[in-house]
């Protein structure tokens, strides 16, 4: 029998091995996006960066309310390599889904998209988070999730209280 050489290492040491043995190979296909080992490897450690300029540290929880497109894999594998918990949202969450998962996880940050299809993920965010809007992105003061303090937004356009994914991956 072959041994696991992937058995005793984490994810993030896994994408490191294969990224350095595959790194001109195709890791994901979504649409007409391609992404090889080595820029999904780069597009982690970026977004790992950004998080950890953030001030996200090992153990602590980051909520993903993504639909399935890579940034959802990059996300994924950002919080491996800090060794953060991840918290994986369904994309189809209600506002009264959201605020108990936000509630029960203590996560630190919250990673969404703003809209996908006809649904407005804001909409149900404003419901359960009403103070966002006049926050400071980093600095959200919550009485129902005290331990929220980012809320990072995978759009091109800016959103009041909110990170822009895009500026996170260049802290």
């Amino acid at each position: 029998m072959v041994a696991n050489p992937f058995a005793d290492t984490t994810a993030a040491a896994m994408l490191d091995a294969v990224a350095t043995r595959y790194g001109s190979r195709e890791a994901m296909v979504f649409g007409e996006v391609r992404v090889s080992f080595a820029e999904f490897r780069e597009r982690v450690n970026r977004l790992a960066r950004g998080l950890a300029a953030l001030g996200i540290r090992h153990g602590e929880n980051v909520a993903i309310w993504l639909p399935n497109r890579p940034e959802w894999f990059f996300a994924q594998y950002a919080c491996a390599r800090l060794g953060a918990v991840v918290i994986a949202l369904n994309p189809r969450y209600k506002a009264h889904e959201l605020s108990y998962i936000l509630g029960q996880s203590e996560a630190k940050a919250l990673l969404m998209t703003d809209h996908l299809g006809g649904i407005d993920y804001f909409e149900a965010l404003h419901e359960v988070l009403p103070e966002l809007p006049a926050s400071v992105p980093g600095e959200l003061t919550s009485v129902r999730f005290p331990e929220l303090r980012h809320v990072i937004v995978d759009a091109d356009d800016p959103y009041p209280g909110c990170h822009r994914l895009a500026d996170v991956v260049d802290l």
